[in-house]
């Protein structure tokens, strides 16, 4: 008969001066333990067969860790006769088997992330002598659908419910005084929520995109609503706050779709930035008179709100603060001494901005917004029709001043203007005509761009610089470039509706997509300062025929001229450029032209063809003179590389005319001139088409 023996356990293995675990042990192992090792193991837990980890530190243990198989699990109160006060850090985290646990009203302390990710924890008793729940405590606990938080917890640490997506059923203890960043962000079912008055602390976040939050009661005892503490609460209705409250947080109530009245505190000296940013169905807001400063952005996109009344006590209106909200008519106090750019921004009903004549800062004129002296415009209103005379005495349009007025026809610029803003007319899509005046020397990004029927634009010489998208989308039939501009933004011509195009050399640097998607350009002379075309520069341009780049040309960027279906030459007057990649995407035959005398050509370019471009007028042989009354000259060159014959009466005033597109065929042809007998004197030229 084969003997079973069953060691007995020690008891220093049982109880260790400095235990690091402790377990239960299988009935099978206990029935051979000696009665008194019985007795000493009763002192250890046994529900649910659960193992911990654990440490003991002055008499008290820490869990540490778990190792059972999951279920239910019953923590205990005492281990190896200490009590059981702490779960630390941890302990649990990511115990997906894990589906209740009940915590003992021994333990104070639960520890940063213990039970974080436990997705298939469904229940937790909190026992009645925690004090604190630990950051990310039970964060991202997804199935966890009710949380009893008991009297003896004050403090709530940041995220520790976060992601609880489950959670429905909130109920806060009587002496909660903190709770944490992002402490229930992100709880998408949790409904309803009231703070109970002894919390003194609501953290950044809290209910961060708590999206079926609907209704909120914040005591008095809360003295702050904090950054995006209900960002995105696209559900909340119903809002109650303390009168204690003293700052309404930047984006605290970004995007809450649901509010459609709003009243804000009577204590509230400040409304952050982006506060009530994109309350898309907000219809009223109630503010006191305590409020110092409303925040860039912090009613911008309240699409529906229509009235407004700022009180007396505002000092400082931010940027973009009421920027695309149905805002009809503005009363500016005599208080106020700063308003930020574009507040007003995008108010497509906004008829009038009257401002208090007490104002020291701010006036206006027939409800048009302009600084005291009235030396600059400020803004707009967006709903202005017509046409708008800019007084004389303006010499700066701020920027977005006439951002999206599409009602306006027709605007006229003073003389002694010295200075246009970013963005100034952008939108303006009823405008048609514009004359920048003499002293202008900037045209700063987007100034015009989204002016869809702006056709006819004056530049004047005193420009020099065009800006990043100055004139992005214009319709623009043509433009004459005066010879003072130096430099050509980014898209700063994209999509526009030009025919022909003429750049001065002057200009040195032309931007990336300059004239990208201009649908109807069909020829292009690049002068001769120009150093470099940017990535894209011509792209998309799909009747572009010709174009005639200029000496100082070093390079081209990827894409030049991809998409130039209809391309069908390019004239280089200097040296070969490097070249990009993709220059002549989806261009199937564009020959390269290249003069006689310049320096690193083939016989390919860019994957295409080239030529010599070397016609030339035969001047001494006999078919040089008048032939038939009509003068005439044989010009012989490279076979069938295409010619324009211009002539012009008086050199002095450049007036060149083209009397003849042809091609030397056989590399010569004879051109004859009937109208020479018109005029004293005729001069001719070749140049390329």
């Amino acid at each position: 008969m084969n003997r079973v023996s069953h060691k007995v356990p020690t008891l220093d293995r049982l109880f260790p001066s400095k235990a690091t675990s402790f377990f239960c042990l299988k009935p099978a192992c206990a029935a051979s333990l000696s009665l008194l090792a019985m007795l000493l193991l009763l002192l250890l837990p046994i529900a649910a067969q659960a193992q911990f980890t654990f440490t003991t530190n002055t008499g008290a243990i820490t869990i540490t860790g778990y190792t059972g198989s999951g279920g239910d699990v019953i923590i205990p109160s005492t281990a190896n006769g200490y009590p059981v006060t702490s779960l630390g850090s941890s302990a649990f985290y990511n115990k997906i088997s894990v589906t209740s646990v009940t915590i003992p009203s021994s333990i104070t302390n639960i520890g940063i992330s213990t039970f974080q990710a436990c997705t298939g924890l469904t229940n937790i008793s909190i026992g009645n002598s925690v004090v604190s729940v630990g950051n990310s405590a039970f964060q991202s606990c997804s199935k966890l659908a009710a949380i009893v938080i008991p009297n003896s917890v004050t403090t709530i640490g940041n995220s520790a419910f976060n992601s609880c997506i489950a959670l429905t059923n909130l109920i806060f203890g009587s002496n909660v005084l903190n709770i944490g960043s992002s402490a229930f962000q992100s709880c998408s079912q949790l409904a309803n929520v009231t703070i109970p008055n002894t919390a003194t602390n609501l953290g950044d976040s809290a209910f961060h995109s708590c999206t079926g939050l609907s209704s909120i009661i914040i005591p008095d005892s809360i003295k702050r609503i904090g950054v995006a503490t209900f960002f995105r609460c696209t559900s909340l209705t119903n809002v109650i706050l303390g009168n204690s409250i003293t700052n309404i947080g930047a984006s605290s109530f970004y995007s809450c779709v649901g509010l459609t009245h709003f009243t804000i505190p009577t204590n509230v000296v400040g409304i952050g930035n982006n506060a009530f940013d994109s309350c898309t169905n907000l219809l009223t807001v109630s503010i006191p008179d305590s409020v110092l400063s409303i925040g860039n952005s912090a009613f911008q996109s309240c699409s529906k709100l229509a009235t407004l009344a700022i009180p007396n006590s505002v000092i400082t209106i931010g940027n973009w603060a009421f920027s695309h909200s149905s805002l009809t008519n503005i009363t500016i106090s005599a208080s106020v001494t700063n308003i930020g750019s574009s507040a007003f921004l995008f108010c497509p009903s906004l008829n009038t901005i009257a401002v208090d004549p007490l104002n020291a800062v701010f006036s206006s004129i027939n409800g048009i917004l302009f600084n005291k002296n009235q030396t600059k415009l400020i803004q707009c209103p967006s709903a202005r029709t017509g046409s708008y005379v800019v007084p004389a005495a303006v010499t700066d349009i701020g920027d977005s001043a006439f951002y999206s007025c599409d009602g306006l026809t027709a605007i006229t610029l003073p003389s002694g203007l010295s200075r246009i803003g970013e963005s100034a007319f952008s939108g303006c899509s009823g405008l048609t005509e514009i004359a920048i005046p003499f002293g202008i020397t900037s045209i700063l990004s987007h100034t015009f761009s989204g002016c869809n029927y702006l056709t006819n634009v004056t530049i004047s010489t005193s420009v020099t610089n065009i800006g990043n998208y100055a004139f992005w989308g214009c319709y623009l039939n043509n433009v004459s470039i005066p010879n003072s501009v130096v430099s050509i933004g980014d898209s700063a011509f994209q999509s526009c509706n030009m025919h022909n195009l003429i750049i001065p050399n002057s200009v040195i640097t032309i931007g990336g997509a300059a004239f990208k998607s201009c649908w109807s350009l069909t020829n292009v002379t690049i002068g001769s300062g120009v150093t470099s075309l940017g990535s894209a520069v011509f792209e998309s341009c799909q009747n572009l025929i010709s174009i005639t780049v200029g000496s100082s040309v070093a390079s081209l960027g990827d894409w030049a001229f991809s998409y130039c279906t209809s391309l069908k030459s390019i004239f280089f007057r200097g040296n070969a450029p490097t070249i990009g990649v993709f220059v002549f995407n989806a261009v199937s035959n564009p020959i390269t032209y290249y003069l006689p005398g310049t320096t690193g050509w083939g016989t390919i370019f860019g994957g295409r063809p080239t030529m010599l471009w070397n016609p030339q007028a035969q001047t001494e042989d006999a078919n040089f003179g008048v032939v038939t009354n009509k003068f005439g000259f044989k010009i012989t060159g490279t076979a069938n590389i295409p010619i324009v014959v211009e002539a012009c009466s008086n050199l002095a005033s450049s007036a060149w005319v083209a009397l003849q597109n042809c091609t030397l065929t056989n590399g010569n042809i004879y051109f004859s001139d009937p109208q020479w007998t018109n005029y004293p004197a005729r001069f001719y030229r070749l140049r390329s088409p």
